[in-house]
Parts: C-alpha cells; sequence; structure tokens
C-alpha cells in the first residue's frame, strides 16, 4: 500500500502484488483503471476496460480477502455505476452496462447452473407452460439494460442479464413451469402445517 501525497488517499501498488496471494483492499476514490490493473494482477484476469468506463470507486476490506473474493467485490462495485463484466475468448472486458448484451459473453445451456454478477445468456428450456404466458410475470424482473425473448422454437426463453439474477429466473420458472399452470403463487407457511391451510383455502 502507497500513499499518494497529492491527494492523500492510499492505493496499492501493483508491483509488489502476486497472482493467487490473499490481498487486503484500501482503495478510497481511485480511479477504475488503476483498480482493474491491480484487479489483473491479482486474479490473472485478461482486463480490457472500454474507454467509456470512467469514474472512480471506493473498495476496502479489513483483513487480507481471496482473489476471488476481492474480484467480485470489484464487480459489485462496478455494477453501481452502470458498468458490467462480460467474458469472452477467455479476455474480461469492462463496459457499460448497456452495451455488455451485445460484447459476447457466456451462453448457459439449460442443464447449467449460474452464479455471479458478470453478465451471461441463459437459455431455459419450458416443458408445460407457453412462453407467451411466462414473460409478463419475467420482463419486470430483468434489469432495464437487459433483454428477454422467445427462443426461435417457440418453447424456450432466452435471457441475458446478471447470472445471479437468472439464477432466481429459473426457481421462479421452474414454479411456473408445470402441467396445468395458471397463476402459481408460492405461499410459504411459517406457523402451520400446509395440509391443514390447503383444506381451510
Amino acid at each position: 500500500v502507497q500513499k499518494d501525497n497529492k491527494k492523500n488517499k492510499k492505493t496499492i501498488d501493483p508491483s509488489t502484488l502476486k497472482k493467487g496471494s490473499a490481498v487486503t483492499l484500501s482503495f478510497v476514490e481511485a480511479e477504475i483503471e488503476a483498480v482493474a490493473r491491480t484487479m489483473s494482477v491479482v486474479t490473472g484476469k485478461n482486463l480490457v476496460i472500454d474507454p467509456r468506463v470512467r469514474g472512480q470507486i471506493t473498495l476496502s476490506t479489513e483483513r487480507p480477502v481471496p482473489p476471488s473474493v476481492a474480484f467480485q467485490q470489484f464487480v459489485s462495485a462496478l455494477r453501481m455505476q452502470n458498468f458490467a463484466i462480460v467474458e469472452s475468448d477467455g479476455i474480461t472486458k469492462i463496459v457499460p452496462e448497456a452495451e455488455a448484451k451485445v460484447q459476447g459473453g457466456t451462453v448457459i445451456l439449460p442443464e447449467q447452473k449460474s452464479s455471479g454478477n458478470q453478465i451471461v445468456t441463459q437459455i431455459f428450456n419450458l416443458q408445460y407452460s407457453n412462453p407467451n404466458s411466462v414473460l409478463p410475470v419475467l420482463r419486470p424482473l430483468i434489469s432495464p439494460n437487459n433483454v428477454i425473448n422467445i427462443g426461435a422454437n417457440g418453447t424456450s426463453l432466452v435471457i441475458t442479464d446478471y447470472a445471479e439474477n437468472l439464477k432466481r429466473m429459473a426457481t421462479i420458472i421452474a414454479a411456473n413451469d408445470v402441467p396445468n399452470a395458471t397463476n402459481i403463487e408460492i405461499v410459504p407457511i411459517k406457523h402451520a402445517v400446509a395440509n391443514d391451510i390447503a383444506v381451510l383455502v
């Protein structure tokens, strides 16, 4: 950690870091490009920054954290400023969120699961429901800059959004995609037996 006398801010000197080593984050209003260089060294990722990605972020941890945790904190901070991470052909790109859906990225097949703060595209195959009936439920849950479409086969949904949000979508789709599903709502029972409540309803 070195101190910038001009701005009285602490930054991390990338030359003192090693790939895979735990790191204590101490960035205070640091330029995104400078933080990205550090993350590139710590994680070994090949980071490319879109020229439109500008601004400052603050990242700090009380104790050393693994590179994967440090990177997720960095991604979360970027997301708060409407920037996103897209991985394509071994390159991790930092781009404006609105551009992420056209910058390539990972495509997740129906049998795969998604997680994390990166923007990915996932295909959901529907067995019983009509995609047109599910769209109104899911569309409000998609980030404003991302998209949801019906697949060319007419029985699938193709959604581009943050991986963590797609994980939630998968749960909602599974709850609705059942035989003769109509306006399904899942109501957790906290203090009673579900069978007793079902009789009363």
